[in-house]
């Protein structure tokens, strides 16, 4: 009596359609979002700090000031 040993399973194809990401997917999105939120808020703050030329100009000065040339 001769015991065979059955081969190795085959791996089984994956449907594309039920793979997902998984939490991988999912870690890397948020991580991605939190940045993306840091990114503009820090960009708003170095915005809110910038003096523009001219952007005073708007009116006539007030009573007892006078421009300067």
């Amino acid at each position: 009596m001769s015991s065979t040993t059955p081969p190795p399973a085959l791996p089984r194809e994956l449907d594309p359609t039920v793979v997902s990401p998984g939490l991988v997917g999912l870690f890397f999105f948020v991580a991605l979002f939190v940045a993306v939120f840091f990114l503009m808020r820090s960009m708003v703050k170095q915005l809110r700090r910038i003096d523009i030329p001219g952007d005073n100009d708007s009116g006539p000065p007030p009573e007892g000031e006078r421009p300067l040339p």
